[in-house]
């Protein structure tokens, strides 16, 4: 799966994004590391270890950011998708809510309302996606429960 890209017009001082990415890093245990190769941060979340990785890159004017998520011992996952939807929801909106502070402070307002909508109904269709696939869980183990041990009911 692709890679999780957001391409955000700023137009800020390089200073204030990088205190803004540095301060995300450490607030999210980011540490600095090699993925095949490439040069990113990774921080390790949950019990299962599972390592997300980032990139960033700033130009001056345009913010780009890179985020996936490892999977397996070789592979990559990207942010969207059914698979890993307990880390990919939590991890896309701590991008989300970066993007947004950083473009509340930017003089580039055109862009931020199209953006945003777009990428909150993402938010909220993966969000929805993950209730569902929670809920859907739970009834086959009540009815899987009801079914081979009857008289725990």
């Amino acid at each position: 799966m692709a890679r999780y890209q957001r391409t955000v017009r700023l137009c800020l001082p390089a200073e204030q994004v990088e205190d803004a990415m540095q301060t995300f890093l450490t607030q999210n245990r980011f540490y600095f590391s090699q993925w095949q190769g490439e040069t990113c941060w990774a921080a390790d979340q949950g019990p299962a270890r599972q390592v997300r990785f980032f990139q960033y890159r700033y130009d001056g004017e345009t913010l780009t950011l890179t985020a996936w998520l490892r999977q397996g011992i070789q592979g990559e996952s990207g942010l969207d998708g059914w698979a890993a939807l307990d880390q990919k929801v939590p991890y896309r909106r701590a991008l989300f809510d970066l993007c947004r502070r950083l473009l509340e402070s930017s003089p580039e307002k055109g862009q931020r309302q199209d953006w945003m909508k777009a990428e909150q109904s993402g938010l909220r269709r993966q969000g929805s996606i993950f209730v569902l696939a929670l809920l859907a869980a739970g009834a086959l183990i009540a009815w899987t429960m009801a079914r081979w041990f009857p008289f725990a009911a």
